[in-house]
């Protein structure tokens, strides 16, 4: 039995009614349930509705969202610019994602992943089941630098499309399976909230892996990849000069280009500014340094101070963005763990 074949067979009975997010048969009530756990979606129906009801099912996660959606009428899905990765996996039926003026079909086999930055227009068809992971851009920031040390930006743009059948999509389709096996018990592990943190965590994991394995060329800093001279000058001399105060006329120089064509660059292969390029690097060697604390014996605007951070207020907000945790909090997870 595949993959598909065994979680249809294990799906009636592995999500309970605690689980139940929504039922309804009208698209409005639908959509206004589905934006208090995601970014904001407009849902309408794409031909006369047939009575059925829509069924959304919610495992118990913290920063992710891992949803079950049961649709018996065809929708048009849209949103506006994401800030998280989505990622749509049909059971059945299946899906038709509008990108760049292209339409990308996406059947059982296969998954949509729209990345940060870009837009969810996507037909469903009737009597499509699907899951859906919702994964917050810092959530994801945060993991890629914690365990991807000195990998400063995660890529901006994913493959549209990946496969199960590909080893880049095979583990996340397995742990799903394994997710609901464990679901299903409702003296499990999961299902107690023992186990809750460890399943996001590896979820999170073995999502940034299918979706680098799947796109390789879009891997960004730290890894090998095509980056023009002036680039790879910016990138050295940011580097080298962390925590010094770097402006747009230092970057622009060191480039030996326009700052309009520096800012094109970065846009391009980093999908950010160069300038708050500079501002993450410089807050992951921050974070670096409050994660490593041997005492409590430290006054956190000292050390942002000795990497350019002046003004503690807008230091403490630009880290709690980037990393979903204030400077104080990491520091405390790092004392308890002491």
């Amino acid at each position: 039995m595949g993959f598909i074949d065994s979680l249809f067979d294990t799906l009636p009975r592995r999500l309970s009614d605690a689980d139940l997010l929504v039922k309804t048969a009208d698209p409005d009530t639908l959509q206004a349930t589905l934006n208090t756990v995601m970014e904001n979606l407009s849902i309408q129906l794409s031909a006369a509705a047939s009575g059925g009801s829509f069924c959304v099912s919610r495992l118990p996660l913290s920063a992710v969202q891992l949803l079950y959606m049961k649709c018996p009428d065809a929708i048009r899905v849209k949103s506006a610019m994401l800030k998280s990765v989505l990622m749509v996996f049909p059971v059945s039926g299946g899906l038709t994602q509008r990108l760049n003026g292209v339409d990308i079909a996406v059947r059982p086999g296969n998954a949509l992943v729209v990345s940060s930055g870009d837009r969810l227009n996507a037909q469903w068809l009737e009597k499509t089941e699907a899951f859906v992971i919702h994964v917050p851009d810092f959530t994801l920031f945060r993991y890629w630098v914690d365990y991807w040390d000195g990998h400063v930006i995660f890529p901006a743009t994913f493959s549209p499309v990946l496969s199960y059948a590909k080893s880049s999509g095979n583990s996340v389709s397995k742990l799903l399976a394994d997710i609901m096996m464990d679901a299903g018990d409702e003296n499990s592990l999961i299902r107690r909230g023992v186990t809750l943190a460890a399943v996001e965590n590896r979820l999170i994991l073995t999502l940034l892996h299918d979706l680098l394995a799947s796109y390789p060329e879009k891997k960004g800093i730290g890894v090998d990849g095509f980056k023009p001279v002036y680039i790879k000058r910016v990138l050295q001399y940011i580097v080298e000069n962390e925590r010094e105060n770097i402006s747009m006329a230092d970057l622009a120089r060191v480039a030996g280009v326009s700052p309009r064509t520096l800012q094109l660059g970065f846009d391009r292969i980093y999908g950010i500014p160069p300038m708050s390029y500079v501002r993450r690097h410089k807050l992951v060697k921050v974070r670096h340094v409050l994660k490593t604390l041997m005492t409590d014996n430290v006054v956190i605007g000292d050390i942002a101070a000795k990497w350019g951070f002046l003004h503690s207020s807008n230091f403490a907000r630009n880290y709690k963005e980037l990393f979903g945790e204030s400077p104080s909090a990491t520091v405390n997870k790092r004392l308890m763990a002491l």
